[in-house]
């Protein structure tokens, strides 16, 4: 039985290479933008924290106003920091697709040698089973051919024997 093998498996592991290095780019963009979208998402919920507390405060006791404008200008400054992060998300996410593009390039071009491969391999796989049973046929055949002999070996002394 031979042994299969695949003639473009280096290039296979070339493809997987590449795929892995692709997505490495991937994953440090997506790291990125998942920083600044943890960074929204901070600002948004101390944001509300603030006005949630702050209108608890007005309904127990009143507030002076200067304890107002400085919240004022704290959740102003909250809110310029989500906005912030977001630009630099929306400035990302050229490079995120195009990163993202690559990565599922590379993936497919890996899949096809992938398919090729498998195809191979079951062509191979045909092939040793077609082998096996031409083997076993002529097997059977030559122990055929011995039963047969045996037989008619057996039948002539017989004949030889009553006469």
């Amino acid at each position: 039985m031979k042994k299969f093998k695949f003639g473009l498996e280096s290039y296979l592991k070339v493809k997987k290479v590449k795929e892995q290095a692709k997505l490495g780019e991937l994953a440090k963009v997506m790291q990125k933008v998942n920083v600044f979208r943890e960074q929204q998402q901070a600002f948004d919920q101390h944001y509300n924290e603030m006005l949630q507390s702050q209108r608890n405060q007005f309904v127990r006791q009143s507030v002076p106003i200067d304890q107002m404008r400085d919240m004022y200008e704290y959740l102003g400054a909250l809110r310029l920091r989500k906005d912030t992060a977001t630009m630099h998300i929306q400035k990302l996410e050229p490079e995120l697709a195009e990163k993202r593009n690559a990565y599922n390039a590379a993936r497919k071009d890996r899949r096809v040698v992938e398919i090729l491969r498998e195809k191979k391999w079951a062509d191979h796989k045909m092939a040793v089973e077609k082998e096996e049973l031409s083997f076993m046929d002529e097997f059977n055949q030559a122990r055929g051919r011995q039963q047969n002999q045996a037989l008619h070996t057996a039948h002539r002394e017989t004949q030889e024997h009553q006469a």
